[in-house]
């Protein structure tokens, strides 16, 4: 497991958990690529190369709030894409619904599931005063890794 301490930019309290795993945009019809856990914006990310399953947790303050005002630019945003990765008929439903059941598909995705394969990031201001701290070089965020850094090779 890699743990990774974020001061973030903003007044923030969150805690995401990520697993990565194989490619599995093939797997559509077999899987719901949209699952949404926590309350933040969570479930898969998925592109050719890769796939992972976050599970977000705010830890504090008004998150419900801005996700009803961001959720219909989210699902247009989703919309749009589908229509690049699905076949018309599967544009609305594609990343929810499934069409084919594959035990051994899932059985294989849950053995990814593991705490030895997990990332941690925890966002909160009160890191400031650690020391030994890593610079992100884009944004300036300040990060701290403790644990295995391998946690994404497949």
């Amino acid at each position: 497991m890699l743990h990774v301490a974020v001061i973030p930019m903003g007044d923030l309290r969150k805690m995401e958990i990520i697993w990565a795993l194989p490619p599995l945009m093939e797997h559509y019809r077999q899987l719901a690529l949209d699952i949404s856990v926590g309350n933040d914006m969570t479930g898969f990310t998925h592109n050719s190369t890769w796939t992972s399953i976050t599970i977000s947790i705010q830890l504090q303050g008004e998150g419900i709030k801005r996700y009803d005002e961001e959720s219909i630019y989210t699902y247009v945003e989703q919309l749009a894409e589908n229509m690049h990765m699905f076949p018309p008929e599967h544009y609305l439903c594609g990343r929810t619904l499934f069409f084919e059941y594959n035990e051994q598909l899932l059985l294989d995705c849950l053995d990814f599931l593991r705490p030895q394969g997990m990332l941690v990031l925890l966002y909160d201001k009160s890191y400031s005063n650690m020391i030994n701290m890593a610079e992100e070089p884009w944004h300036g965020v300040r990060y701290k890794c403790q644990g295995q850094a391998n946690v994404f090779v497949y």
